[in-house]
């Protein structure tokens, strides 16, 4: 092989190698952000916060879409059986059996009733 060859195939090697490894690296990067490294070890396309974000926006959506839909969505209110105060249907999650399509716990209460069954669980 001459010289000129093997100058080529190296660099045509190293070429195809730092190109493949830049692949690689960004590759591992959010798609959305492209700052912190994928979730689920690379197997999602998006980032932790990127996936949290976009829930948390479809959730803000779906609550202003209610709350267009039906205006009186704001208005009508409920006491939490077990805080006893009076917040807004929104305060509530849905539950498809009860008279009037919401639980009887409002949410910040069922979030403490969970934590109290996990932290005795274990």
């Amino acid at each position: 092989m001459s010289e000129d060859a093997a100058r080529i195939d190296g660099a045509e090697v190293g070429h195809v190698r730092s190109w493949a490894y830049f692949r690689q690296k960004r590759a591992k990067l959010c798609e959305t952000c492209g700052i912190n490294h994928r979730a689920a070890g690379g197997q999602l396309r998006r980032c932790l916060d990127c996936l949290r974000a976009d829930v948390d926006a479809g959730r803000r959506e779906r609550a202003s879409r209610v709350a267009r839909t039906d205006p009186r969505a704001a208005e009508r209110s409920k006491a939490c059986r077990t805080c006893k105060v009076v917040k807004p249907l929104i305060a509530f999650h849905r539950h498809a059996r009860s008279k009037d399509g919401h639980c009887h716990h409002c949410v910040d209460c069922a979030k403490a009733h969970r934590r109290r069954a996990q932290r005795v669980s274990f």
